[in-house]
């Protein structure tokens, strides 16, 4: 059965072509994208994409549980009930625009890996006047210059822009909480979402 299911986005396609790839094959791109590109982000991330066997694993499952361990700590210490990101760089992507976009889960991938809950809230539109990026703008890394090649305001214009609400370990009440906490104070201030016709 292939792991990859009629439909499914470009973007995953091409992540699954990537990691099939002879390790060999990756490790001679990662040295193009380090010295050359100079995109360590990247680099970092190619590197360790690939099958890794249970020996291979098992250090890694130790190390996700100590960055569990501190974050759960942090959340204690700063007493917090739930923390506010971004669920994606772009308000919404154009269709198949998830081909340069897969690389970016930063504010998804983290919390997948957390095992925390989180929902996703929209609070606000595009605004093109507002919202253009600047002509200075130049992208750090492969990863957002793909994304921002696809980020167009005027496109975008109306589109909903939310935000990511993210509470501890099977906390999701927290999270749906703070949600209606949210949703609580936007209606509060007169400027509740406003939903697309």
């Amino acid at each position: 059965m292939s792991p990859v299911r009629c439909g499914e986005s470009v973007g995953v396609i091409d992540a699954f072509r990537m990691a099939s790839l002879p390790r060999w094959v990756k490790r001679m791109y990662v040295w193009y994208l380090r010295p050359i590109k100079q995109d360590e982000i990247y680099a970092g991330i190619l590197e360790g994409f690939y099958e890794r066997n249970v020996y291979d694993y098992s250090p890694i499952v130790v190390q996700r549980e100590e960055y569990r361990r501190r974050w759960a700590k942090m959340f204690q210490e700063e007493k917090l009930d739930y923390v506010l990101t971004v669920p994606h760089s772009m308000p919404a992507v154009p269709h198949n625009g998830m081909k340069k976009c897969i690389k970016w889960l930063g504010s998804t991938l983290l919390f997948n890996l957390l095992d925390y809950s989180a929902v996703v809230l929209p609070i606000t539109h595009v605004n093109f006047k507002q919202d253009e990026l600047p002509t200075t703008f130049k992208a750090r890394n492969r990863i957002e210059k793909g994304v921002y090649k696809l980020y167009d305001a005027k496109a975008m214009d109306g589109l909903p822009v939310g935000v990511q609400i993210v509470g501890k370990r099977l906390e999701e009440e927290k999270a749906l909480w703070g949600m209606e906490t949210i949703e609580h104070l936007l209606r509060k201030n007169g400027i509740a979402y406003k939903h697309l016709n």
